[in-house]
């Protein structure tokens, strides 16, 4: 698997334009804004869809990714290449990724939501190997959920290694 599977299935996307050919729901979800009550329990929801994808890591669970990734998803990893549902599925059942769960967390989530659409941002911590590589790391990561009136699904992710070239801000 690519780095960006062990950040998307440690995480727990970049913009919402990358998901093509909308269904026909879209156009309805698209007019819709979700009210302050319906945000704060989408929340939950959507939360837990990105910590499903860690889960992922350790069960090597195709289904998984079929549930939580829509099937038009397009993932971007942290060189700028761009996968599919159908390709990310196929890395994971390589078995080319080994992690380690002692070493895999994530924080500073944060949910926004845009109409229907969730934007989660967050940074993942891991300790992991691709095709005998150490790609361990802190990754910022960027996934966009949206509700297509058939449940909540990731329609696009983006990955990027953290970088420290300038001081955090106070």
């Amino acid at each position: 698997m690519r780095i960006l599977l062990t950040v998307v299935l440690l995480a727990s996307a970049t913009s919402p334009c990358l998901a093509e050919d909308k269904k026909p729901d879209d156009k309805k979800a698209d007019n819709k804004t979700l009210s302050n009550e319906e945000q704060r329990k989408a929340t939950p929801v959507v939360k837990k869809l990105s910590e499903d994808l860690l889960s992922v890591a350790m069960s090597r669970d195709p289904k998984v990714l079929e549930r939580v990734m829509a099937e038009d998803v397009l993932i971007v990893d942290p060189h700028g290449k761009v996968f599919t549902r159908a390709q990310e599925i196929e890395l994971l059942k390589s078995g080319e990724f080994k992690a380690d769960s002692a070493e895999m967390k994530t924080d500073d989530i944060q949910v926004k939501f845009y109409g229907t659409t969730a934007v989660v941002t967050g940074r993942s911590t891991v300790k992991a190997k691709f095709a005998g590589k150490d790609i361990s790391g802190t990754y910022r990561f960027t996934q966009i959920f949206m509700d297509r009136g058939q449940g909540w699904q990731m329609v696009t992710c983006l990955s990027t290694p953290e970088q420290k070239v300038f001081p955090p801000p106070k």
